[in-house]
């Protein structure tokens, strides 16, 4: 039997307006940790519900396209909550936490079932498969095959069925690895270069400078990051763009529906960032600093987009305070010069130690996620669902697949349908950098490619020529 601790109650202490001039800081939420009920003002505030995850959960949650939510903490334990915050179930993970490692973020399959720790599980927690030797899967390419780390730093391909692929050691520490949209695999730290390796066998194709990949945005350019320098790379691995922070930059690339580039320093500096590939106002330079928000505090959390713009950010002061920021896209809007200064903060609880470190997430009913080291889980009321973007969050998507054009973050819906002679387009709902193909078939059974490309926006459309007179059903499909 596995025995939890009893879960801490909390209270809202009040929900305000962001106060002038900072007025693209649409709220901030005061919590405590206390002995109150919970959350019972949710209906006239942004707080929903808080959870106890146990011993210091850095796990950023795993989102099910049915809204479940997956998260682990460093006791070996997998949660399974509703969207309410209900426990469904709870299962060891079987990573063996004596070699001071945490079981890692948990990583959904295309099939639902769920990665974490030494062990593959079903939606409903059953062990589907247990891997001989720890290790901990941490992206998904598009055949449902996985990458992983192994306890002695191998970088390993495995096959959906688990059999390995191959195996790469590094001598240094290095991050985890990203999935181009060729299912071409990034990886690089600090003391070790950019590297671009060929996903059917792991060699190398080229090279660049040191740095850690983070994101692909939708052009297919690698963002890495050095220090406090932001490098964009070209897909052949020449540098598109290079941008230096104030600080050591200490979380991830969020992209926003525009392109813009989303990140935080170690002085508790946001930064929006615009690059070759963003759109840009008449007249101004090619590459720019949108804006800047000094939190004053200490960013570790990527932030994530939803699809209205709204930015949310996490910066943690005093470690025993996190504040969570909802910024518009334009940044807080205050004259030139004006000083910028804390809008506000959320208690997470007086424990010495705790800050947030595991990036933000939202889900599809506009739900945010935020989890402190402490094992506090809490949600909040966004303003919308998650964008459909290149890189909306850690990890690329709810499902964590840490893959350019991963899984679809809300699937495509037809718009519209053309059928001029000898021909059919269909116009649909898309995500900027993902495949889709236009098929069609006379029986529902076998299906035809006629066209694909990769999305450039949030609207996209496909043609098919040379079809015969007879009667067709077309379908987008998207990997």
């Amino acid at each position: 039997m596995l025995a939890l601790t009893a879960q801490p109650s909390f209270a809202i202490l009040g929900a305000v307006k962001a106060p002038q001039p900072m007025a693209s800081v649409q709220w901030l939420l005061l919590l405590c940790i206390g002995t109150a009920q919970p959350l019972a003002r949710a209906q006239t505030c942004p707080g929903l519900w808080a959870r106890q995850l146990g011993p210091l959960s850095q796990s950023s949650p795993a989102i099910g396209r049915d809204g479940t939510i997956y998260i682990a903490n460093d006791a070996q334990v997998l949660f399974s909550l509703a969207p309410t915050g209900r426990t469904n179930w709870f299962v060891q993970t079987g990573w063996d936490t004596q070699q001071g490692q945490h079981a890692g973020t948990p990583v959904i399959a295309p099939d639902d079932s769920i990665y974490c720790g030494t062990n593959l599980f079903s939606p409903k927690g059953e062990i589907v498969r247990a891997f001989p030797f720890p290790l901990r899967v941490c992206a998904i390419m598009s055949d449902g095959g996985i990458y992983a780390w192994s306890a002695r730093s191998n970088l390993m391909s495995l096959a959906p069925d688990g059999s390995t692929n191959w195996s790469v050691q590094f001598e240094h520490e290095v991050s985890d690895p990203i999935i181009g949209p060729e299912n071409e695999l990034y990886v690089g730290g600090a003391q070790t270069p950019v590297t671009r390796r060929d996903s059917h066998d792991g060699s190398v194709v080229w090279t660049s400078g040191p740095g850690s990949p983070v994101a692909i945005d939708g052009a297919g350019n690698i963002c890495s990051v050095l220090g406090s320098n932001l490098f964009v790379l070209h897909p052949d691995g020449t540098t598109n763009f290079t941008f230096a922070a104030a600080g050591r930059i200490t979380t991830g690339i969020t992209i926003g529906t525009d392109g813009t580039l989303y990140f935080g320093d170690t002085n508790g500096t946001f930064f929006a960032v615009n690059t070759n590939y963003s759109p840009r106002p008449n007249g101004v330079p090619q590459q720019f600093q949108r804006w800047r928000f000094s939190s004053g505090g200490t960013s570790l959390s990527t932030g994530a987009a939803a699809a209205d713009g709204t930015i949310y950010m996490v910066a943690s002061r005093f470690y025993s305070v996190a504040s969570i920021y909802a910024i518009g896209t334009n940044g807080p809007q205050m004259p030139p010069g004006y000083p910028v200064s804390v809008c506000g903060s959320v208690f997470l609880g007086n424990f010495f130690g705790s800050v947030v470190t595991a990036g933000v997430a939202i889900s599809t009913n506009g739900s945010v996620y935020v989890v402190a080291t402490n094992g506090l889980f809490l949600a909040v009321r966004g303003s919308a669902p998650l964008a459909n973007s290149a890189w909306a969050m850690e990890s690329r998507d709810p499902r964590h697949t840490n893959r350019s054009g991963g899984a679809a973050i809300t699937e495509p819906v037809i718009e519209g349908f053309t059928s001029p002679s000898n021909g059919s387009t269909v116009s649909f709902s898309s995500e900027v950098g993902r495949h889709y193909s236009l098929q069609s078939s006379a029986s529902l059974t076998n299906w035809s490619i006629h066209s694909g490309s990769n999305a450039s926006g949030d609207r996209a459309s496909l043609s098919a020529t040379n079809i015969q007179s007879e009667q067709r059903f077309f379908r987008i499909s998207s990997p």
